[in-house]
């Protein structure tokens, strides 16, 4: 769908990471464009997945926040990546120190 013609081009591609379905957000310069890219993707396969397309509702939320403990685990790896001994401190050590 971003290559079609370019009177449809595509705005902007938005992979919401976190989500369980897999949902990517495309925004088209013209409604014309979103209708084409719904009508040649839903029911398509792509990696062995069909292909649901259809065209934003305007209230739903995709997004989908990182818990604590997942931050958590993510920066522990990440330190680990980088060969640094001393990760970040835990949120809420730093809050406790705060507080005090």
């Amino acid at each position: 769908c971003v290559y079609m013609t370019p009177t449809t081009i595509t705005l902007s591609i938005h992979h919401h990471q976190r989500h369980p379905e897999g949902i990517v957000s495309l925004a088209y310069k013209e409604y014309e464009g979103a209708d084409m890219c719904v009508s040649r993707m839903n029911g398509r396969f792509y990696g062995g997945h069909l292909v649901e397309a259809a065209h934003w509702d305007g209230l739903t939320n995709f997004e989908v926040e990182e818990t604590q403990g997942e931050r958590d685990q993510r920066l522990d790896k990440w330190h680990q990546f980088i060969g640094d001994n001393q990760p970040e401190p835990k949120q809420e050590a730093a809050s406790q120190k705060t507080e005090n």
